[in-house]
């Protein structure tokens, strides 16, 4: 119907344009809607009225309507929940506070409190994008995350797992329920959200299908896998599944905490992954193309932190198990 509009949230917008501006009121139902737009039409309502009785939500109630209609149908389920588990903070900060009373000094603040790492760069992208909808959506006036100062993503040099650190992970989840999916992390270089699942392993051909969500280049890759790694990997799936990817890190985190490992994130996996293959001397265009970068400068200015401990030989005895 002209002037009305159902939103994907359910609610019914009602628009008007008047002095250059487009005034949209939300409601409940469709008759509320129609009785609103004649009124308008009539100029018998004054819209700074309506505009107040509309409903201001929470950062919280958005922030779950941001989710399964901005997200859900778009993502993978692991980005969805990798979504969820990184903006956790946010949510137990800021939650219970309508998004019209959401300040850019009580965002910056709260940033200001945080350590440095991929948590707090996750907060700053999904904070942003979830008032811009809301600000896109005439939600709120304009988006307070704009006047925020972002920290610079950093460059994780020095970040992989040295040879030690690899022995001592390998032997801990030997029997756990995360073995073969950090195996899969440090013999694939997978993201953390990009961790294969069963249908993504060709064992005829012996090749694990990598689906990446980061850009065109690594939205599909091929790694191939060894006839040991393959039979490895056929056997566990055919009883078993893998874990979430919340309980994987939870679990990881906890053994890398026994074994007082510093810094246990799966992302560091990865970087282990490349820092590997350039002790093992991999030509650096195939180690770029196992990871999904778009440049192979990208793979050697944050991927080369080299392990000094580690050798050729180490790595082949130390995988080749």
């Amino acid at each position: 119907m002209p002037g009305i509009k159902l939103r994907k949230d359910g609610r019914y917008e009602v628009r008007k344009m008047q002095e250059g501006r487009r005034i949209s009121i939300y409601t409940k139902t469709l008759n509320e809607a129609k009785k609103i737009l004649t009124k308008l039409k009539n100029n018998k309502i004054k819209i700074s009225k309506e505009v107040k009785k509309q409903k201001v939500y929470t950062l919280k109630q958005w922030y779950e309507i941001w989710l399964d209609t901005y997200k859900k149908p778009f993502l993978k389920p692991k980005s969805y929940e990798m979504i969820i588990s990184s903006f956790r903070k946010a949510i137990k900060k800021f939650g219970n506070i309508p998004i019209n009373k959401i300040s850019s000094l009580d965002i910056q603040k709260f940033l200001n409190s945080m350590e440095l790492n991929r948590t707090k760069e996750r907060i700053q992208v999904y904070f942003n994008a979830i008032l811009q909808k809301a600000c896109d959506l005439d939600l709120i006036t304009k988006n307070p995350f704009k006047a925020v100062e972002r920290t610079k993503k950093r460059k994780y040099k020095n970040f992989c797992y040295n040879f030690d650190e690899q022995q001592k992970i390998i032997n801990a989840i030997k029997g756990t329920k995360i073995e073969q999916a950090i195996y899969c992390y440090l013999l694939t270089g997978a993201r953390p959200n990009e961790l294969p699942q069963k249908k993504d392993f060709d064992f005829t051909n012996n090749i694990i299908n990598i689906h990446g969500t980061k850009n065109e280049k690594s939205k599909h890759r091929e790694i191939q896998m060894s006839q040991t790694f393959a039979k490895y990997m056929e056997e566990y799936f055919l009883l078993n599944e893998f874990p979430g990817h919340t309980e994987i890190q939870q679990t990881f985190k906890n053994i890398c905490e026994k074994l007082k490992i510093e810094k246990p994130l799966l992302y560091r996996l990865r970087h282990t992954f490349a820092s590997n293959h350039f002790v093992l001397r991999t030509p650096a265009k195939q180690v770029s193309e196992w990871m999904g970068h778009t440049t192979i400068s990208t793979t050697l200015d944050i991927y080369t932190d080299i392990d000094k401990t580690a050798t050729k030989e180490k790595i082949q005895n130390l995988y080749n198990k």
